[in-house]
């Protein structure tokens, strides 16, 4: 299925109430390794990873489909720094992209 930024927000919402297991098995069925996610021992900071690692290859995936070479950011601040800005730069009307 094609992916939205709306999408994208509707899925981690969900991802942000589901337990650390199905964390797990979202990313797995994405392939996304988690061996070294699974080694924390606080349950907060393993979710915050799982989550980090969901959101990152979603929107990776996302921007990847739309002709970005998005992949080469290399994190997910980064990623989502992108994000805005693309967003910013949609928004704007031809008049501000002139100046």
């Amino acid at each position: 299925s094609p992916r939205t930024i709306a999408g994208l927000w509707k899925r981690v919402a969900v991802w942000e109430f589901l337990p650390v297991h199905e964390l797990v098995q979202d990313c797995k069925k994405n392939n996304l390794q988690v061996d070294h996610i699974m080694d924390i021992e606080d349950d907060e900071d393993k979710r915050l990873a799982l989550l980090n690692e969901l959101l990152f290859d979603d929107v990776i995936d996302y921007y990847e489909s739309k002709g970005y070479s998005a992949r080469r950011m290399g994190g997910i601040q980064a990623a989502l720094d992108f994000v805005r800005e693309v967003e910013r730069i949609d928004g704007m009307s031809l008049e501000d992209l002139k100046e």
